[in-house]
């Protein structure tokens, strides 16, 4: 007897650890949203994701089911599980629709499918909706088939579902965040995030306005050691003070359209009287005079001598 009651319990612990086994085996299917709630008309999106990593499959599908009377497909995204991740069009499952999610070798080789986001996908509620609804989706394994022995791994899909109400609320946008820099030669882009919902919008950001001609313009420093700062032309003629040196006071004109500056004439009626004209009349006076001087001088000494 107590043979008996040993080999029993030996045989209960080897075919608990064979569940065991299993159950370790099990890839695990889930789906979840990026959302709890979302008003007619707007979006949400359902990720597929496996827990697990399977290296030897022939091929691989899962069905994503919902309800068309509430929500429509708006797009997908490929995650990182595999790149050879198609999702397909909708097809009828009983009184529901299904989106398929497969992968297919292309060159007979066994394919790979790793751990995390297969793919994800966008739906929109339908805007005809009158009343508060709960949308429920579904996922299916429908294959996932070792590539040697053609048998079907052993998984679990959990589905998951969102509340669509008509409570169609005005949004409370946030301050945004640029999420693409504007340039001289193209807008940018800002995103809003509503606080309420978790809605998103994307506004346009202006392009870079190009510096005006008419600002002073900075000529760069060169890059050298001189200590020089960097000059800049005015908009407007600027006379530099006489400094007391006696030289005449000097003007900057303005930059042309090209940000040249013009340099000050040499001549021409615009040079400024310094008072150096009146000297010369003096000394051309005086040698005059002189002049004269010595001619009455020497008409004198002529008559004297007679």
């Amino acid at each position: 007897m107590k043979k008996f009651i040993s080999i029993l319990l030996a045989l209960v612990l080897v075919c608990g650890m064979a569940v065991t086994a299993l159950a370790d085996d099990t890839v695990n299917v889930t789906l979840s949203t990026n959302k709890s709630a979302v008003c007619a008309g707007e979006t949400v999106e359902v990720t597929l994701s496996v827990d697990k990593a399977v290296s030897n499959l022939l091929t691989y599908q899962f069905n994503v089911i919902y309800d068309a009377s509430l929500v429509e497909i708006a797009g997908s995204t490929i995650g990182g599980a595999s790149n050879l991740t198609v999702v397909g069009d909708p097809g009828a499952a009983g009184e529901n629709k299904y989106v398929p999610v497969s992968g297919l070798s292309v060159t007979g080789d066994a394919v790979a499918l790793e751990a995390g986001v297969v793919a994800t996908i966008t739906f929109k509620a339908n805007e005809d909706i009158t009343k508060t609804e709960t949308a429920v989706f579904d996922v299916v394994v429908e294959a996932l088939t070792d590539y040697d022995e053609l048998t079907e791994y052993a998984s679990s899909a959990i589905g998951t579902s969102i509340e669509i109400t008509t409570d169609m609320h005005e949004h409370t946008w946030d301050e945004g965040v640029v999420t693409t820099e504007p340039t001289l030669d193209a807008e940018g882009e800002k995103t809003y995030t509503c606080s309420v919902c978790g809605e998103t919008k994307v506004e346009p950001v202006d392009k870079l306005t190009p510096p005006d001609k008419g600002d002073d313009t900075t000529v760069p420093d060169d890059g050298g050691d001189d200590g020089e700062e960097d000059s800049t032309t005015p908009d407007e003629d600027v006379t530099v003070p006489d400094d007391g040196d006696g030289e005449e006071d000097t003007t900057i004109p303005p930059a042309d359209d090209e940000g040249t500056a013009t340099p000050p004439s040499e001549g021409g009626s615009d040079t400024p009287d310094t008072g150096d004209n009146s000297r010369m009349i003096v000394m051309i006076i005086a040698a005059v005079v002189c002049v004269v001087g010595i001619a009455i001088l020497s008409f004198k000494k002529k008559l004297l001598d007679k």
